[in-house]
């Protein structure tokens, strides 16, 4: 049985932890086992699961700088402890520096870096990352990344174009798949029958940049006045979105639903998906909401790789909110079938069966070259 150490902040419900319990539900487990190194303390959203699925969760000392010391000494005993843990498989944006200079001290021979971004974000923790990123591609073995945009963020472009490997965010194609029994029973459960539906599915938190979505969706009531709005997430700005509904009059068609255990359920629902994101690397929501045959609408935020199919699109934030109203208002007529979209996802290369065989072949031919020599 073969171990590998997925290095996250923590497991909760984010679009990084979804994709790796996506893997991890479809791995050959007589073969392989996903254990989890986190940062945090608090319980994740996902721990039940991991633990019946065989895996387990060890806690590092945290990322805050005083506590790097700590970090590369922690990895070293983890490392040594278990000796079954061949690869450190690391996805914690520019704080994965930690647990790879850990791994790289303990002399673990296979060390992923992950990139799912395209940029670091702007708080005030801004100047430790972008120090932390600098040394990220010294320490890892492989570079890996969910798109070529965020590889050559974090790698730079000629590392990438020389050892880069894209993992996609590949998704559970049966599940998400379009439903429409699904959609009848919701869209009458919640009065939404004769009206156009508008959902996101993200966390509620600057980067997804809901703030600018309530102002686009407030044009669009303007030329759409039966439309309403579906926000599939939670996060630290529910409270200060609520207010600016109230304060632009659309709190009434707009439902803030929090986490959902199952999103799959509310694409089912939707007639077009919108995501105005200051920056993405590529979305699993993405993959999620086109092949549940949904138009789709990003931002030029979100890297070109997401558009698997030819009613998605992307608009520049720099255009004014009437212009993106202007593409969903009429997102609801002359569709294509939205049965044939899943077909379409899995072509592009999104099938997650397809997807864990070939991450098994990654791991085994990395454990095999790295391994021996290594040795």
């Amino acid at each position: 049985m073969i171990h590998i150490l997925q290095s996250v902040s923590n497991m909760d419900r984010g679009g990084i932890e979804s994709m790796l319990m996506n893997y991890y539900r479809h791995l050959d487990r007589t073969r392989f086992q996903f254990d989890f190194l986190v940062n945090k303390k608090k319980p994740g959203f996902f721990d039940d699961e991991i633990r019946a699925l065989g895996g387990r969760i060890f806690q590092s000392p945290g990322v805050a700088p005083q506590s790097y010391p700590a970090y590369l000494r922690s990895m070293q005993q983890l490392l040594a402890q278990h000796p079954e843990i061949k690869v450190l498989h690391a996805h914690n944006e520019a704080m994965q520096l930690f647990a790879l200079e850990g791994a790289k001290k303990a002399g673990l021979p296979v060390r992923i870096a992950h990139a799912h971004n395209t940029r670091l974000p702007k708080d005030a923790k801004l100047p430790i990352k972008w120090f932390c990123k600098q040394f990220i591609p010294g320490a890892a073995t492989d570079y890996w990344a969910c798109g070529r945009e965020a590889g050559i963020y974090y790698f730079g472009q000629s590392a990438w174009d020389a050892r880069g490997v894209t993992l996609r965010n590949a998704i559970d194609l049966d599940r998400f798949g379009y439903r429409p029994e699904v959609r009848a029973k919701l869209r009458a459960e919640y009065g939404l029958n004769d009206k156009l539906v508008v959902g996101c599915v993200a966390r509620l938190m600057a980067q997804k940049n809901h703030t600018r979505l309530l102002d686009i969706f407030a044009a669009l009531k303007k030329v759409r006045p039966d439309s309403c709005l579906l926000l599939v997430g939670e996060g630290e700005l529910r409270a200060e979105l609520e207010a600016k509904a109230a304060r632009l009059g659309i709190a009434q068609d707009v439902k803030f639903l929090g986490v959902q255990s199952d999103t799959s359920v509310w694409y089912q629902a939707m007639d077009v998906f919108v995501m105005p994101s200051l920056f993405e690397g590529l979305p699993v929501v993405g993959m999620e909401a086109q092949a549940s045959g949904l138009p789709c609408v990003f931002s030029t935020g979100v890297t070109e790789e997401v558009l698997l199919r030819p009613d998605s699109c992307r608009i520049s934030l720099e255009q004014p909110d009437e212009a993106w109203a202007a593409v969903l208002k009429d997102a609801d007529r002359n569709l294509p079938d939205r049965a044939q979209a899943a077909a379409q996802v899995r072509a592009a290369g999104y099938d997650i069966r397809q997807e864990t065989l070939r991450l098994q072949q990654l791991y085994t031919g990395l454990i095999a070259k790295r391994g021996a020599a290594h040795a």
